[in-house]
């Protein structure tokens, strides 16, 4: 009886490292998709914190469609930090296509207004923006990293 067991054990540990080495070699197959700033939109703005909506545009790079369960991710805006958050929005990105997601994101209002009276003084012609996060996959415990900066213009409202 103590053999039986023993084997048990044994066979739970390969299943283990199985699974492990799976993974690791599923990570080194999906390239990261890269994410971008579309837009943003206003949903609250309160005294402590403003909540904006972002509408993210996932670029699937792989010729295989991902199945996003959520992601987490930060912006920065001309080198400032902005906001945050994380989102349990589901999305399918078809091979070698994009799809636009709309995720929530908190900033603060000592963030918001340092941005607004910097332009106030100096109003810039465009705006840099730094986004970063995570993607996570669907039926796997993966993440995948990204990173884009770039830049959205400005256009002065007319008279």
């Amino acid at each position: 009886m103590r053999r039986i067991v023993r084997f048990g054990h044994l066979s739970a540990v390969l299943a283990l490292a199985l699974l492990v080495a799976g993974c690791a070699a599923l990570r080194s197959q999906v390239e990261a998709p890269r994410v971008t700033l579309a837009a943003i939109g206003i949903e609250s703005l309160g005294l402590l914190e403003q909540r904006f909506e972002l509408t993210l545009r996932v670029q699937n790079p792989n010729g295989f469609p991902i199945n996003i369960s959520g992601m987490d991710y930060q912006v920065a805006l001309n080198g400032a930090p902005f906001a945050a958050g994380v989102s349990n929005t589901g999305a399918r990105v078809p091979a070698s296509g994009e799809a636009l997601v709309r995720v929530p994101v908190t900033a603060n209002l000592l963030d918001t207004v340092q941005q607004v009276l910097k332009w106030r003084t100096a109003p810039p012609d465009a705006v840099e923006y730094a986004l970063d996060g995570s993607v996570r996959l669907s039926g796997f415990d993966l993440r995948l990293p990204f990173e884009y900066s770039g830049s959205v213009p400005i256009q002065a409202g007319g008279g």
